[in-house]
């Protein structure tokens, strides 16, 4: 439907040296500073970190009365930053069904301040997952997976997108782009103009990852493509970036349960139109999101019994050892970068939404605090 253009390629001599080269790196990482969940222990927790100085909450005047889960943030063409999250009711009985709604906040300095929350979409559904992204023309995407009514909880109706158009309050009609897979990360543009979701099939037996890409506004979607042959069982929540040689990079986790489950990682050189199967990555973790910087810093931020970001400055081939960004029960992690190149990162910690700004500087990561300005 749309023109596709394909990435540069120098052949499958030199995928396959990319190939031995990473792992060969995983191998000398491995032995030298062990597995993610080793190295998060030896990471130290960040000390006495202060609301206003070292991080901003969002949902405070929520928390008697809902849990929040799911934030996702992207920068406006107009400089502002939107979050969205999911807010669930909080009930007394066990079991209940809970009906999500997917809210809006926004930032008009850095993430220092943050609006009232508004309700962009709630419907009669257990909405959740939602994830947001900004195109170059200033359409609001976001993209969330809703579940069946009580008496079939548990039961994903698949991936749906909502769009905005910039200077228009009023969000378009919901679109069921496709109904037998979930999304947990945002649209990601690519430099032939297309937007690229990532996916994971919803079905018990064959969760598997898989990408779908979309016209510029987001509104018109092409078929789902799955990520290699012969890949591994139970993989899933899979985001996708573009490198800046043009080839996209896939990150998704094992649902196996296992206490060494890494992430892995799929090579599209065709724009997505084919992915290579689906290899481990290196480190141990879940719900992995993908950011590119100015300085061509590749950012992935997952969760491991708390929240870490790791960095790598080859594309992905290698990946720093982790820094700690909270401390236990932190969880679901999203990237934004800000008007200066610094990195915001939002969490949930005690079912708030917390978020931090850091800056990957070439002597490595350095947090960055808050102040009345914003900056």
């Amino acid at each position: 439907m749309f023109a596709r253009t394909k990435a540069p390629s120098d052949g499958n001599h030199l995928l396959m040296k990319r190939k031995i080269s990473l792992l060969l790196a995983q191998a000398l990482l491995f032995l030298t500073v062990g597995t993610a969940g080793a190295q998060g222990a030896a990471v130290s927790e960040p000390v006495q970190l202060i609301e206003g100085r070292d991080y901003t909450t969002v949902g405070k005047e929520e928390i008697a009365s809902a849990t929040l889960r799911d934030p996702s943030l992207c920068r406006m063409l107009d400089g502002r930053i939107c979050l969205v999250y999911c807010r669930i009711p909080k009930i007394k009985v066990r079991r209940e069904f809970q009906n999500g709604a997917i809210v809006a906040v926004y930032s008009a300095d850095e993430g220092q301040t943050w609006s009232a929350p508004e309700i962009i979409f709630d419907s009669a559904r257990d909405d959740e997952s939602p994830s947001i992204a900004s195109t170059p023309d200033g359409t609001l995407v976001c993209s969330f997976v809703p579940h069946r009514e009580k008496g079939a909880v548990g039961t994903s109706l698949g991936t749906h997108v909502l769009t905005r158009k910039p200077g228009v309050t009023a969000w378009s009609p919901v679109m069921r782009i496709a109904p037998r897979y979930d999304c947990s990360s945002p649209v990601h543009l690519m430099r032939d103009g297309r937007l690229i979701l990532g996916l994971s099939a919803n079905d018990e037996t064959q969760c598997a990852p898989a990408s779908v890409c979309a016209s510029p506004d987001g509104t018109q979607w092409e078929p789902v493509v799955m990520m290699g042959e012969n890949r591994p069982p139970r993989l899933a929540e899979t985001d996708i970036v573009e490198r800046s040689d043009g080839w996209l990079f896939a990150v998704c986790r094992t649902q196996v349960k296992n206490p060494t489950a890494h992430l892995y990682y799929s090579i599209s050189q065709d724009a997505g139109a084919t992915w290579d199967r689906p290899i481990p990555l290196g480190f141990v973790g879940k719900r992995p999101k993908l950011l590119r910087t100015p300085n061509a810093s590749l950012i992935c931020a997952y969760e491991d019994e708390a929240v870490f970001f790791r960095y790598s400055k080859d594309e992905g081939l290698t990946f720093n050892p982790p820094v700690g960004v909270d401390g236990p029960t932190a969880s679901a992690p999203s990237l934004a970068l800000q008007a200066d190149g610094s990195v915001l990162i939002a969490y949930i910690r005690h079912d708030l939404v917390r978020i931090r700004r850091f800056q990957i500087e070439e002597s490595g990561p350095a947090w960055k605090t808050f102040t009345a300005q914003g900056q």
